[in-house]
């Protein structure tokens, strides 16, 4: 899922003492905002494609669900950084989080209900579920709950929403294992995994492989005199996960198998296999190319007040939006406009459109998260 990637200002030691991690560049920052806003382009893209959107394109839905890898590296990348470079508590950590997540969240759940309705008043043919049922798809989305064990409920016609409560349970591991000690954070992680099940855990590598990628990228920046060395050792130690990434979910799909295990044995192997491509095939080689770009471009001079930086700062904030509103939005513009789908103008029409209201809405969603937080931080973390 999308996050911030601008960059924070560095404190001089990090909570164990260790040596505070070295701040990203304003033009790697600016890096990290690019490749979201394409990734998030490219998972609209992928769903416009399908044959109920568009026909005479090739589908690439298989690239859509690739970003979604891409969004997993890029948050726990950031997530590590952040929480490594400034001063908080897990108070403050998981305020920050859910400011973070409802501000988009809250928006695209309301859009994507009075869609449906819209849609389901003017096409008649649409069966509409019972109104409980949607309903508990609203609230397990809303509490990040849609995705434990065998369950798969999304909200609607917003199927993107399945990977927000993925996103929520590794905000969740990692701030409880991140600023927790002792027998209190192995037993708040054992009890976030057994509730989160085998679905949460199966994707886990793709998001914490971030967290690996950052450390990696500090101990590179730092190490300039045997920088080649220590590259070369990250690769060496990439390639060797990758090949036992490779071999080690198949081992584990046959042993699943032979399981007698009550719930859905199906949803649970077609999770692995999503956890095992989504890492392989889109996290792994991401990966390596993030931290490769990353430090060709820290030398680069980029200037923070120009005009250039701050319109791609613009349109990178509508990142999030795009990811949760494009779908919703197609299906209601399908329902209301039987326009071509062949043609390439109506295309690139609806596109740009979804584009550019999607990033319009960034500077109220970035408004919201501020209130939320606000008084999130009032009503758990009061300060004198």
């Amino acid at each position: 899922m999308p996050v911030e990637t601008s960059p924070n200002a560095a404190r001089p030691l990090s909570q164990d003492g260790e040596q505070a991690p070295v701040k990203l560049s304003h033009a790697a920052s600016l890096v990290l905002d690019i490749v979201r806003f394409l990734a998030a382009i490219v998972v609209a893209v992928g769903h416009y494609t399908l044959p109920l959107f568009s026909s005479g394109l090739p589908q690439l839905i298989t690239a859509a669900a690739a970003s979604v890898g891409v969004f997993f590296v890029l948050s726990g990348f950031v997530i590590s950084y952040v929480t490594k470079s400034r001063e908080s508590t897990l108070t403050e950590y998981f305020v920050d989080r859910a400011s973070r997540l409802f501000s988009v969240v809250i928006p695209a759940l309301c859009f994507t209900i009075v869609a449906d309705l819209i849609r389901r008043s003017i096409d008649p043919a649409l069966v509409p579920s019972p109104i409980s049922d949607y309903a508990l798809r609203i609230v397990a989305s809303l509490t990040f709950t849609s995705q434990m064990w065998s369950l798969y409920l999304v909200p609607g016609s917003n199927d993107p929403f399945w990977s927000l409560s993925f996103e929520a349970f590794y905000y969740v591991m990692y701030g409880l294992g991140f600023y927790l000690r002792g027998w209190k954070r192995i037993a708040a992680l054992s009890a976030v995994c057994l509730l989160g099940g085998p679905s949460i855990l199966f994707l886990a590598p793709a998001w914490f492989f971030g967290c690996v990628l950052h450390d990696l990228y500090q101990r590179c920046r730092r190490s300039s005199r045997d920088s080649r060395s220590t590259l070369a050792a990250v690769l060496a130690i990439m390639l060797v996960g990758g090949t036992l990434a490779a071999a080690l979910p198949h081992s584990l799909r046959l042993a699943f198998h032979n399981w007698n295990v009550g719930f859905n044995r199906q949803t649970e192997l077609w999770g692995m296999h999503k956890g095992h491509t989504l890492f392989l095939f889109a996290a792994f080689p991401f990966g390596l190319l993030l931290i490769a770009a990353l430090l060709l471009v820290e030398r680069l001079h980029v200037e923070p007040g120009s005009r250039a930086v701050r319109a791609l700062r613009f349109i990178a904030d509508g990142t999030f939006p795009l990811y949760l509103f494009h779908l919703p939005m197609l299906f209601l513009i399908r329902s209301i406009w039987h326009y071509d789908l062949a043609s390439r103008r109506d295309f690139a029409i609806i596109l740009a459109s979804l584009i550019v209201v999607c990033v319009l809405l960034g500077p109220p969603c970035n408004g919201l998260k501020k209130v939320l937080r606000r008084r999130l931080m009032k009503a758990f973390a009061p300060r004198p």
